[in-house]
């Protein structure tokens, strides 16, 4: 066991009783800026409610003086109930929520300072876009070249920033066109916002920020009303709940931050790392307390996972430890590609269940949203009951679906159901009237819509939209006459050009439009497995198989396994956990690949993992495939993640495909730089049962991500391009010959970010 760093403060208090010396400490620590580093499963929780009912029972201070804010309304619910249970009512009148809660109470009595009436909307995303559509009309700008979506993600930044249209730095900052346009439309969005006396989410937080740094009476007003300030999961805060915080402490200093740094894995969404990094610096005199011992895992999981993270530059040092055992050692599963690692993840956990472990103590664990079509499959033929945790089921998600409407209509020319949702995957032109008018016509005539479309258009009745429905019929029976003797992925690739489904995505500026390319593409991998394995490669054999699989009537009615992504499963712990995917490009996922070195994107695909495996209880299993098949494509070799030569070899039994000789060698660039507490384990392991399959790869000074494609094309990986509407940008990487290469760009604009287009849209730059 290892022995505290503090003395022991008051243990035989009722209210201490149960906690850990360093957790009493930072109980009983009232005075000044405290900063608790409390690692995964280390009892954070318990610390914060705690300190709460020390301050009113201990401290004499008034609840309504007592300000804890958190991130979401579960973790909010759950402190104030624990609260109230040991110290009574009077702990209603803490001020406990998450920070837009908070942010909502402030300016209900600040409204009149904000420039708002009192009886002010809080707009949701839908009343958002809707708003910025209406400014985009008004500014002429066309919704096919730009989303609303886009420009909302703009004005969030901003606001996360505490930049408004008229800051200079934003305008200064502002150099592509679409980040032009984007201001115009911000500029023209908060003159609606005013109009309609409205906020949003960003203005929960931006304007009563905004109040109390431009009035230094109210600032120490809210300031001396909250005598002390307490935050949960503080490695999420973005810049301007910071700022908020600190104006909200600047007459005390008693502000209260628990969270880990390790944890930090939001940035895409606004959170800055740097807030608990830098914590020390920016209150001086800051007491600091690290929560190690570990109440969740086991040995083995702790220190693997423990070993990973350390080699992240930018952290609090810190090591977690636990009084339960090695446990364990984890599994790392070799597969031969993804359905033999779905199959394995899918056997595993019905070893597990045989075994005596709940399903619903089961989790697995995947990078994007797109791995899970293959893992649910899998699940189904094992009658395995699952669920997707932030996520719909694959065949369940709209742009699947449309693309099987499509299918299906080709196998069955009567689908009723599919014609109508194919007519509209993409729109056409095609209106809810004529639509209406086809589905009048099969009721009286008592046949289906598609024999009541071609009916109507024979007797010259299918209105203004008749000769773009028979456009639509046409291709229909032109994909139809040409399907026979066709592989089901040769048919679903020609659906999915003729029809426009790809091309509407391509050019779908909505932030999520590459996820639902991907599942596309995740699709089409689908009908070629079934082409490659089953007795009929047929599109109708793969449409039975779907129906077959996605039929969940045998499932159980009771525990189910939880699927999700890592980001997901932040906050959550299982007794068993399976985290599939570990290559590279996936973990660590190919757009955080274009730094030099370790930079920030890297440092954050680490500590993803990092709370994945922390996510395990009692059984951590990881697997990857030595091949992927990614876009439809046929199977590509991929290369394990970096992350997994950081595991020490002694916590690991590896096991599966073992078809190459040697691992990384030490300090290559593929060892996620240095060797850091591993003792030169994995460096040039012989070929034996459990050791680890790999390539050799190459010692070279710098390493491309990727190499692949055209070697004599200008679009390669590094390269500077610059695009008419997204302005300059770099190559991520590049699939493909001349032209029509498929190229992944990060645009300067953060607005924009990392975008899929082909090479023809933009323009190599000297």
């Amino acid at each position: 066991m290892q022995s505290s760093l503090f003395p022991d403060p008051a243990p035989e208090h009722p209210l201490l009783a149960g906690l850990n010396p360093e957790q009493r400490r930072a109980v009983t620590t009232t005075r000044g800026p405290l900063l608790v580093l409390a690692g995964a499963g280390s009892g954070k929780t318990r610390v914060i409610t705690h300190r709460i009912a020390w301050l009113i029972e201990q401290e004499r201070v008034s609840p309504w003086q007592i300000l804890a804010m958190t991130f979401t309304n579960k973790a909010a619910g759950e402190m104030k109930e624990r609260v109230i249970h040991t110290v009574g009512d009077a702990a209603k009148d803490v001020w406990l929520g998450t920070f837009h809660k908070i942010g909502v109470r402030m300016l209900q009595q600040l409204a009149p300072q904000a420039g708002l009436r009192g009886g002010f909307s809080i707009y949701d995303t839908d009343d958002q876009v809707r708003t910025i559509s209406r400014v985009m009309k008004a500014l002429n700008l066309s919704d096919s070249t730009y989303k609303p979506k886009q420009f909302a993600q703009f004005i969030d930044k901003c606001k996360n920033r505490l930049q408004l249209p008229e800051d200079p730095k934003l305008k200064d900052s502002v150099e592509s066109d679409f980040d032009k346009k984007a201001l115009a439309v911000y500029a023209a969005y908060e003159a609606e916002m005013r109009t309609a006396d409205a906020v949003d989410f960003g203005d929960l937080i931006m304007r009563p920020t905004i109040v109390l740094a431009q009035n230094p009476g109210l600032r120490q007003n809210w300031s001396n009303r909250f005598r002390y300030v307490l935050v949960d999961e503080f490695q999420d805060t973005n810049a301007a709940q910071f700022e908020l915080l600190k104006l909200l402490t600047s007459e005390h200093g008693n502000l209260c931050v628990v969270g880990d740094d390790d944890q930090s894995i939001y940035s895409w969404r606004g959170a800055e790392v740097g807030n608990i990094l830098g914590f020390p610096q920016l209150f001086p005199n800051t007491t600091t307390i690290k929560l190690e011992r570990n109440y969740r895992s086991t040995g083995h999981i702790l220190a693997a996972s423990t070993a990973v993270v350390s080699h992240n530059r930018n952290r609090h040092g810190k090591v977690l430890w636990t009084e339960s055992g090695d446990g364990e050692q984890l599994v790392l599963h070799v597969a031969a590609n993804e359905r033999d690692e779905a199959d394995w993840v899918a056997r595993t956990l019905e070893q597990m269940r045989l075994a005596g472990t709940s399903l619903a103590q089961m989790a697995v664990f995947y990078r994007t949203n797109a791995q899970s079509r293959v893992l649910e499959e899998s699940m189904r033929r094992f009658r395995l009951p699952y669920v997707l945790i932030g996520g719909q089921r694959f065949y369940e998600r709209a742009e699947v679906k449309d693309a099987l409407s499509w299918l299906r209509l080709l196998v069955n020319p009567q689908d009723s159901a599919g014609w109508e949702r194919a007519i509209h995957a993409p729109r056409r032109g095609i209106g809810d009237a004529t639509v209406a008018l086809v589905a009048e016509r099969a009721r009286a005539r008592g046949i289906s819509l598609p024999e009541a479309a071609d009916d109507l258009l024979t007797l010259n009745q299918a209105g203004r939209s008749a000769e773009k429905l028979r456009t639509f019929q046409d291709l229909l029976r032109r994909l139809r006459d040409g399907m026979e003797g066709l592989r089901a992925d040769t048919v679903g690739a020609q659906v999915l050009q003729a029809s426009g489904i790809k091309a509407a995505l391509q050019a779908d500026k909505d932030p999520d439009a590459q996820d639902r390319l991907e599942n596309l593409g995740a699709l089409l991998a689908a009908m070629a497995e079934h082409a490659d394995t089953a007795e009929d490669p047929s599109l109708r054999g793969f449409l039975e198989q779907v129906a077959l699989v996605s039929d969940t009537d045998r499932l159980g009615d009771g525990a189910k396994v939880s699927m999700m992504t890592m980001h997901s499963a932040k906050g959550l712990e299982f007794d068993i956990a399976v985290v599939v995917g570990l290559e590279e490009g996936i973990l660590p996922h190919a757009n955080s690949l274009a730094e030099s070195g370790e930079g920030r994107d890297l440092e954050e695909e680490r500590r993803l993992l990092y709370v994945a495996m922390t996510r395990a209880r009692k059984r951590l299993f990881l697997a990857h495939a030595r091949a992927r098949r990614r876009f439809g494509g046929p199977e590509m070799q991929a290369d394990p993640s970096r992350f997994l030569a950081q595991i020490p070899e002694e916590r690991l039994r590896v096991e599966g495909s073992r078809a190459a000789s040697t691992s990384w060698t030490q300090g290559s660039s593929w060892s996620g730089g240095g060797t850091a507490g591993r003792s030169g384990a994995w460096s040039q392991r012989p070929q034996t049962a459990g050791s680890f399959p790999v390539r050799q790869r190459p010692q070279v000074e710098q390493e491309p991500v990727f190499q692949r494609g055209d070697p004599d094309s200008p679009y390669q990986p590094g390269a500077r391009v610059r695009h008419a509407s997204f302005g300059g940008g770099t190559i991520l990487d590049a699939d493909g010959y001349g032209s029509d290469a498929r190229l992944t760009v990060r645009f300067d604009s953060v607005a924009v970010g990392v975008k899929k287009l082909v090479a023809r849209f933009v323009q190599v730059q000297p």
